[in-house]
This record gives structure tokens, sequence and C-alpha cells, in this order.
């Protein structure tokens, strides 16, 4: 194994992209994560980690191999995960603890096999049960890997974001398992500035990056901001763009606030865009709270336009979410010149200011920042307008360029730290 030197210093992206003839390179990456893998014609697909996610590793290694579980059933809306120089190997389809240990041998089996391979390295994205897994296999056999942090575990199975018995227990080993892989990884790429990086710092010898998951083509720039003429009209609408898989995006809060906003006799109205399987519980209760006739539950969008032009629709962005990373759709809706209101998580202090945020998630204090910037046009025009401008700093090619240096670290192996700003 190429090893790294101890010696610590800054190299440039120009340095990092040099690199190209390192002896030492790999051909080939594994990309490990979990997610929503189905099948579309008999091929893995996705709703939003399709061929146009994985193809961003393909200008560092000749080959990308996502690994993943694999659900066997058909759907028309995911699109196809494979094409030139990516492809999928499947893991066992397994969903909560009790089929997850049932499959672990099978899963570990694979693992080593992937670690072995001479010719590849793997990256993993975590928080996840399969990434996290398989950088503590690369950890064993004595390899080396990289780890994308997206989000913050410590959030991510906290008892409120997952209503599990076994919450506090996840939260506990997911939460040392990613300090610890951030701290012996090769290379850890973190979606925040420096959030995630306070409690999941990397280690002494460890390359750190920082960049977001979106990429945010020049098309998905609005042309102007928006004006307060704009928000002054009898039927104001919010957007709320999150997958129902669970309690963590705030659908509660979401909903709570609907129904206090019909008490008071508002007129507004809520578009929910996503599906999963809570959605029949959402709608449940949103005729429990006699609210449904204030909500359009949208569904599943196609990434890019559709999601835009619902955007364009709406007058803000809502994120009670009790988990993030470095939350994606703000930075879309930011594009579009959507104020948004979120809780205070994760990386979203570094995408907004103080009066779109709220620093203690529950439904009076979600609905009373809602309210107050609502009732404010001239407010909400000032966000339009610094939104806009702040998105720009995440266009897909400065975003890219930060990546490619992140993914040349890990395939070449350089010898000294790589830091960026």
């Amino acid at each position: 194994m190429f090893k790294p030197s101890t010696r610590e210093g800054s190299l440039s992206l120009d340095q990092v992209s040099d690199s190209v003839d390192h002896p030492d390179s790999f051909r080939r990456l594994y990309v490990v994560l979990d997610g929503t893998f189905t099948l579309h014609d008999g091929k893995p697909a996705s709703y939003n980690m399709d061929y146009d996610f994985f193809k961003r590793y393909c200008d560092a290694f000749d080959e990308v191999v996502v690994v993943a579980r694999l659900f066997e059933k058909e759907d028309e809306a995911a699109r196809p995960v494979e094409g030139p120089k990516v492809r999928f190997e499947p893991l066992p389809s397994y969903q909560g603890p009790k089929r997850f240990l049932k499959a672990l041998p099978k899963v570990i089996a694979q693992m080593i096999r992937i670690a072995r391979d001479k010719s590849g390295t793997v990256l993993v994205r975590s928080p996840s049960t399969a990434g996290n897994l398989m950088g503590h296999v690369m950890m064993a056999v004595g390899r080396p890997y990289g780890i994308e942090l997206v989000g913050d575990p410590a959030h991510a199975y906290s008892k409120e974001s997952l209503q599990h018995p076994l919450a506090s227990v996840f939260q506990w080993m997911f939460t040392n398992s990613c300090k610890f892989l951030c701290r012996r990884a090769e290379t850890a790429s973190y979606v925040t500035r420096d959030t995630l990086q306070r409690d999941y710092a990397p280690g002494p010898k460890t390359r750190a990056f920082h960049y977001t998951s979106l990429d945010l083509p020049i098309e998905g720039l609005s042309e102007h901001h928006r004006t307060a003429d704009s928000f002054a009209k009898p039927t104001l609408h919010l957007v709320q763009v999150a997958m129902m898989q669970n309690w963590y995006k705030g659908h509660d809060i979401s909903l709570g606030m609907m129904a206090e906003f019909k008490r008071q006799n508002r007129d507004i109205h809520l578009h929910l865009i996503g599906d999963g399987p809570m959605r029949t519980d959402f709608e449940a209760k949103a005729v429990e709270l006699g609210i449904d006739d204030h909500i359009t539950f949208v569904g599943q969008l196609k990434a890019g336009e559709a999601v835009w032009d619902a955007m364009d629709r709406a007058d803000m962005l809502i994120l009670p979410s009790r988990q993030e990373g470095l939350p994606r759709v703000v930075i879309e809706a930011m594009a579009r010149a959507l104020p948004v209101v979120s809780n205070r998580v994760g990386g979203a202090p570094e995408l907004l200011d103080d009066m779109q945020m709220v620093n203690e998630l529950s439904i009076d204090t979600f609905t009373k920042r809602v309210d107050d910037n609502l009732n404010d046009p001239a407010l909400l025009e000032e966000q339009s307008k610094r939104n806009l401008q702040h998105a720009r700093r995440y266009m897909q090619p400065i975003v890219q360029k930060r990546r490619d240096a992140c993914y040349r670290a890990l395939k070449y192996q350089l010898t000294a730290q790589a830091q960026f700003i």
C-alpha cells in the first residue's frame, strides 16, 4: 500500500490535477452508500441518484462502481444509474435491523472482495449503514479509503428523527463510527464549509475538502430577484421539497403550522413535493387536522426544471428538517430567488441569514417565523435578492473543481494535505 507522508502542507487545485502520471494510482472507484435503488426496464435506477449524479466521479477514474442495496421492483419514474464508465453492483436488499443482521455475512463477504481489489479504491458516503460498514472493512484489511460526509448522524439518528426504540443506540453507533472514519480516511470531504468538520474532524494525515452534492447548472439560476409587489396577493404559496421516508424532514411541523394558519384564517397553501412510505400517514394527518383543502400532495417530481417551476410558483420554501448536511433544496430555492425559512440545522447557517431560520424547532416557533416574514414584503424582496446572489457560489463548474481535487487526491495518494477555502 502506498503510505501517505506525515508532512503537512497545502496544494493548489492545479497541483492535484498535475499528478495524473503518479504510478500508485487506482483505476476503479467503488462508491458505497445507502439509498433507494429500484429497477427501470430491468436495470438499476433511482429518483435522485441516477447516472447524472455518479458521472461526477468519472473524470478521475476509469470505472465507477456503485455499491448499494437494490430493491427489485419496477419504477417507471426512476432514472437509470448505469452508463459510460458507471456500473452498479447490488448488495442484498435488506431493510430494517433484523433483515440486515440476516444479510450481514453475505454483505461482509462482498465488501471484503471489493476491499481486496488492488486496482480499485473505495469512497464511502456517510452516514449510511453500507458506507460506514465498508469503511471499517477497508481499515480491517489495511486499504486506504475516502469518505464523503453528507449529514450529521447525531441528528439523523435522534429519537425525534428516527422514532425507533433503538434510536439512541443507532445514534451513538453511527456518530462514533463517522468520527473514527473521518480521522482515519485518506481523504475526507464534507458538504459543509466548517459545520460538520467541528464534530467530525479529519485526522492529521487526512486530506480535507468541502463541496456540495448538488449540481446547479446555469439554467437553474433565476434571471432576477422577486419584488415586494410580487408577494402582495390574496393567497400565498409555500413549498416543501422532501422525501417522505420518516419524520426527520419535519412534515409534522409543516402540518401543525398549516393547522395554526387555518385557525388564524390565513389564506396560505402548502405544496408538498416528494413521496415515500410515510405519505399516507401525512395525508391522513392533514385530514385529521382539517387542512387537506389547504395542502397539495404533489408527489415526486423529476429533478431540475419540474422542481424549479414549482419553486417559481411559490412564495417561500420551508425546511423544518431535523437533520441536514448542507441542504441542497435550499441552494436550489436560493437560485430561484425564493425566500426560505429553515430550522437552524446542519449547514443551513452557511446559506441563510438569521431572519430565515429558527433556533429552536417547534410548531409555534416555525409558524411565527414564517408568519412574520410573509407579513413583511420588503423583507422578502431583500431575502430574494440576497439568496440569488449567494447561490452563485454553488454553481456546478465551481463545485466540480473541488470534487475533482478530492477524487484525484484519493486516486493518486498525494503526499501532502490538501486544504481549500
